[in-house]
Parts: C-alpha cells; sequence; structure tokens
C-alpha cells in the first residue's frame, strides 16, 4: 500500500512528520504486587519448571504517520492523518518467533472530489525459524517484504521525492510464500523464495513465483 496524495497533478511542498510510537514494547506478563514482594509466588499447578516461552514476553509496538501538503500554483494546504499501525513480536524460543504488522490508511478516492477510503490490510505475519545445528540457516514463512531493493523500507516515511518505475512497476513488493537464507560465509549469501505471485495474498491460479539472489 503506497501513499500517492499530493504526488501526482500538484507542486510544492510535502513534509511528513512521524507521530512515533503509540505503544512501547510492554512484556505482556504478570507483576507481582509490591506488598508480596518478600513471598514467593504461587504458581499452583506450574510450580514445576517454566517453559523457555515464558522468558519471551509479547511485545507490542506501532507508528502513526500525519501528512501536511502545500501547492505553491494554488494555495491549496491540507493537514492529514494517513497511516497507523499496530505491530506484534514474540520470541517462542531463542531459534523461533512470529511477527504481524495490520495497517490502516487512507487511500485516494473513487472518483475526483469523492472521500477518501479507509483501507485495512495485513501488512506482515510471518513465523521466522533458524534450524538446530545451523545457525547460518534462516526460513521465513507467511506474509514478508520480498528481499529486493530498499525501497520497500521508505514507504512509511516517504524520504524519496517520488518512487523509481522499478517499484512501482518491475517488481513486488510483498510476498506470501516461503523463504530461505543461507550464509557460508561472512561475506556470501544466497536466497531463496516461492510464494503466489505479485502482491497477490491469495494465489488465483495453480502457478507458483520463485527467486533467488546470490
Amino acid at each position: 500500500m503506497s501513499e500517492r496524495t499530493g504526488r501526482t497533478g500538484r507542486t510544492g511542498r510535502k513534509a511528513l512528520l512521524l507521530l512515533g510510537t503509540l505503544l512501547p514494547a510492554v512484556p505482556a506478563v504478570a507483576q507481582q504486587p509490591s506488598d508480596t514482594a518478600d513471598h514467593a509466588i504461587d504458581l499452583g499447578n506450574a510450580s514445576a519448571d517454566l517453559t523457555e516461552s515464558a522468558g519471551f514476553p509479547l511485545q507490542i509496538t506501532g507508528f502513526g504517520v500525519g501528512n501536511y501538503s502545500y501547492a505553491g500554483r494554488t494555495g491549496e494546504n491540507s493537514f492529514e492523518a494517513s497511516k497507523v499501525a499496530v505491530a506484534l513480536f514474540r520470541e517462542i524460543t531463542s531459534r523461533a518467533y512470529v511477527f504481524g504488522q495490520l495497517t490502516t490508511a487512507l487511500a485516494e478516492p473513487d472518483t475526483p472530489g469523492g472521500e477518501p477510503t479507509t483501507e485495512t490490510e495485513i501488512d506482515n505475519l510471518l513465523f521466522s525459524l533458524v534450524p538446530s545445528g545451523a545457525s547460518n540457516v534462516s526460513l521465513n514463512f507467511g506474509k514478508i517484504d520480498l528481499p529486493i531493493g530498499f525501497e520497500r523500507d521508505d514507504e512509511p516515511l516517504n524520504f524519496l521525492v517520488s518512487p523509481s518505475f522499478n517499484f512501482e512497476l518491475a517488481r513486488p513488493v510483498k510476498m506470501v510464500g516461503l523463504e530461505g537464507t543461507w550464509r557460508p560465509t561472512a561475506k556470501t549469501g544466497v536466497d531463496a523464495f516461492l510464494f503466489n505471485g505479485w502482491d497477490t495474498d491469495l494465489d488465483p491460479n495453480h502457478g507458483k513465483s520463485g527467486g533467488a539472489r546470490v
């Protein structure tokens, strides 16, 4: 999902404000009341050894984006709250984690002069694993960013005046599928990925797209 408001048919300046983190990284674990700090916590039936996942609390983060646009020729200007995102991150073990981000953003109106619409999508949803005994190998499954180029990281902040034709037309930005990475040495790496299709969450056909990079 890319923001094109203020880029087409107008000149002038566009200032972007990152509103910041909506929520800090909050450990989703219960805390012992201060007046019982000198007493052992009663774990009940869970008094046995705690599972490994208990050491990896849930983290909730997010950001908001606001715009101010000004057209020099017409003097038109506007403030806009354009995007809000909330992300969840949880390490399952020391070798695996899950991550998901839900993004709500304003979209261009369907007709000139119409009201903008609000669109919500699953921006990322992935499970990542480093196999035991192979610390230089990682596997990711789900909806993730294609590991090509740098403009995919610029979209929330819009530091670039405009994206390149390559970003708009020549490659997909997101993929839903499987990605594998192997780093045989500190200076070399191999990436391979297999996914549904061109920015497609659900595959409309029986084919799949794939790629590799060294």
